[in-house]
């Protein structure tokens, strides 16, 4: 299989991203009277912390692309009980109120780098078997990751080559199950009883290792034996891991 950056990509938020950002305070205060919110301090202009009517803190998450949010939408919902990703309370075609993670201190910021068990428990519920047709396949977000990492300024010979060897991967015949697909530690929070949590994804079908790759590098430890460890703790190949790392080494 081979890279081609040149395959069009939908914009990430759609076509009529300008008008839908200008109607943004306006949708905000419809969707709080439709949930009987009370709004409290943004976090961005999409993301905003809230209260439900019976004082339960929550998030609100809005977003010009429908895609996303029914992806994302429909993995919490498989997700549900779970515990390693926030309950969701409601949807619409443009938002989704989430369960409020707190403290919600991100593991980026937490200067407490998770070990191989950890992480490996926080991955094995979100491994499982998708719906036919309901996800993008791993190979098409690949092909969109790196078709927007063009408009960063990174080398074109550099995305091109990643990305073949990414679609590689890919296409070797792994066992294929549901995936974060965006599982590195600005989007894994801690709660109050020291748990992982993880948040905004991009779920897709693929190769399990992949959502393991952001965590070969965290630290300062030897990639190989850290690629070891979170391998042999989620029962993955430590090749195939470390793989994965030198192939979308690019993107970071």
């Amino acid at each position: 299989m081979h890279g081609d950056l040149s395959v069009p990509i939908r914009p990430r938020s759609g076509p009529d991203a300008a008008t839908w950002t200008d109607a943004l305070p306006r949708r905000r205060a419809q969707l709080a009277a439709a949930w009987d919110l009370t709004l409290e301090a943004p976090y961005t202009s999409r993301v905003i912390a809230c209260r439900r009517a019976d004082g339960t803190p929550a998030v609100l998450k809005l977003s010009p692309d429908a895609h996303l949010i029914a992806a994302e939408a429909d993995a919490l919902a498989l997700w549900a009980g779970t515990g390693v990703t926030p309950a969701l309370l409601e949807r619409a075609d443009d938002a989704l109120l989430l369960e409020r993670i707190e403290p919600g201190t991100r593991v980026l910021d937490g200067g407490v780098i998770p070990g191989a068990a950890d992480v490996a428990a926080l991955v094995a519920p979100l491994h499982r078997r998708a719906p036919d047709g309901r996800f993008p396949a791993l190979h098409e977000r690949l092909t969109v990751t790196f078709g927007l990492a063009t408009r960063r300024g990174l080398d074109p010979g550099l995305l091109e080559r990643g990305l073949a060897a990414c679609l590689e991967l890919a296409g070797a015949g792994a066992p294929a199950t549901l995936l974060h697909g965006d599982l590195h530690g600005a989007n894994v929070l801690l709660d109050g009883c020291g748990r992982l949590v993880a948040i905004d994804p991009r779920p897709c079908v693929g190769d399990p290792a992949f959502d393991l790759v952001g965590w070969v590098l965290a630290g300062d430890g030897d990639p190989r034996e850290r690629a070891e460890e979170l391998a042999a703790a989620a029962g993955l190949d430590a090749e195939r891991l470390l793989a994965w790392t030198r192939a979308t080494a690019v993107l970071s």
